[in-house]
Parts: structure tokens; sequence; C-alpha cells
């Protein structure tokens, strides 16, 4: 993995609230280094991380659903972020906090 310097930290803090979501992706490989982690601090919402795998045609065979307690923390790699796509459905109601940390990828 290398060193993971705070000079290619990125840190995301996000609040979302009635109709805000994560739409669903695949993430970029080699834009950030393998490892993402994650912590809900809150979710009062019917919404959480959810994990589909399908295909081109968009036939999904699996779902994950994170259970989303508050102090939840979780860790992207491999699979999970390249073979699964995974997002947060718009919220209904409640809100959902969470912190997201990442690293930039070093340059070739």
């Amino acid at each position: 993995h290398g060193e993971l310097s705070e000079a290619r930290l990125n840190v995301i803090c996000r609040r979302y609230t009635a109709g805000q979501g994560l739409p669903t992706h695949v993430d970029r490989p080699r834009m950030f280094e393998e490892d993402v982690f994650g912590c809900v601090l809150e979710n009062s919402s019917d919404s959480a991380l959810e994990f589909r795998q399908g295909d081109r045609n968009g036939q999904i065979y699996s779902t994950f659903r994170v259970d989303e307690k508050p102090g939840i923390c979780f860790r992207q790699r491999g699979e999970a972020r390249y073979a699964w796509s995974h997002g947060v459905e718009p919220l209904c109601s409640g809100v959902r906090i969470s912190v997201t940390w990442r690293w930039l990828a070093k340059a070739s």
C-alpha cells in the first residue's frame, strides 16, 4: 500500500437529508489508494449503503446492505469497490451522517 500521507488524504463529511443520496457507482481504479474507510455517525433514515452485483444488462444477482448503526465503521477494497456497484438510495425521511477517508493515488 505504501505510505498514506496526509497530503494525499481526502476526507468527505456528508449530511444527507430527505431526497439526497449517493448515486450507485463502481469506483475508478488508480484514482485512489486501495483502502477506503467509512464511518456512519448517525442514520435515522430508511436508506443505507448498499452493494449490488449484476451483469451489464442491469440484472442484479446479489445485494448486501450495511447495517448502519451509529458508529459502525467499514473498509472497502478489491471487489467491493470495483466489481460491486454501491451507493445510498435517496432518503425518504430522517438524516444520515457519514465520514469517508480515502487517499489519492501517487502519480505514476
